[in-house]
Formats: structure tokens, C-alpha cells, sequence
């Protein structure tokens, strides 16, 4: 938990629900904060450094890059959602984790965001992922995922 006010520092947001539990942040070129959530979810938030932002945004959305782990992407989609009064665009797919994973969180729907602060130094992109689903996760559960960081101008 003494990592989390560095993403606060990057992307603000109020005390979570008892739902979401912080599970571990690491420093692998960029910063990587991962959030479980007892709904059926993972939330990981990838943010760079100042000045990293398109290299990493390309690489994160890049339909054809897989995930941490080994894993690879498939029935990939251009995805655009409004959270918070703003539209957030990224890219919808399958997220296959590698196996290093636990077999139920091998595979799932998964939606990859870019929510970088409007004006900030940082981007950060969020996962969500549907842990050992493969039905696409909603709009209305992104924003209930999403609500209590600060996304966008209608909070």
C-alpha cells in the first residue's frame, strides 16, 4: 500500500469500495498498479513516465502485442466508452494470460483504456478483465469499475 500515492499522484481517485482490494504495483519500465476486484474483475493501471506516453500507448493498445505473462490478445475491436462525461477510447478483445497465471485467470473479456489525465504528464491506460469470462465486460460495469478515480469532468 505505500505505493499507491504514487498513483495517486498520476491519477487522483477517493477511497474504494470494499469490493476492490489493491493487489501490487512494480516498476517494469513503466508503472503497473493491480487491483482485484471480489465482482469478477482485474483492474490494472499502466502508467508511464513523462515523455513515454505514444511509445507505450501504442504498444498497450496494439492489438497485436499480448498481455504480461506470454499472453496474446484475440477478437480484437476498437472500443470508445463516455466514463465520467468524457469518452475514453481503446480497444476490446480476449486477454489470454500466460501461464504463470492461475488457470481461472488465464483467460478473459478484457477492455484497455486510455484515461490519461486531460493536461497530464502521464498516460495510463486501464485493463479491465473479466476473470475466466469471456462475455465482453459493459459500459455500466466500466463505469462502476472506474467511478472512484478521477476520469473525467462529471464526478
Amino acid at each position: 500500500e505505500a505505493q499507491l500515492p504514487a498513483l495517486a499522484e498520476i491519477l487522483p481517485y477517493d477511497p474504494l469500495p470494499p469490493e476492490m482490494q489493491f493487489f501490487m504495483a512494480a516498476h517494469v519500465l513503466v508503472d503497473i498498479f493491480i487491483f482485484q476486484d471480489t465482482r469478477g474483475y482485474v483492474v490494472t493501471f499502466t502508467a508511464t513516465s513523462a515523455g513515454q506516453g505514444d511509445e507505450v500507448r501504442d504498444q498497450v493498445l496494439n492489438p497485436k502485442i499480448g498481455g504480461f505473462g506470454g499472453g496474446r490478445r484475440h477478437d480484437v475491436a476498437d472500443a470508445q466508452v463516455v466514463v465520467q462525461g468524457r469518452e475514453v477510447r481503446g480497444i476490446r478483445c480476449i486477454q489470454e494470460m500466460g501461464s504463470s497465471f492461475a488457470s481461472d485467470a488465464r483467460a478473459g473479456a478484457s477492455i484497455l483504456l486510455d484515461v490519461s489525465p486531460d493536461g497530464g504528464t502521464h498516460t495510463v491506460i486501464v485493463q479491465i478483465m473479466r476473470s475466466g469470462g469471456e462475455e465482453p465486460v459493459t459500459d455500466e460495469e466500466i463505469r462502476t469499475l472506474l467511478e472512484p478515480f478521477h476520469v473525467g469532468p462529471d464526478r
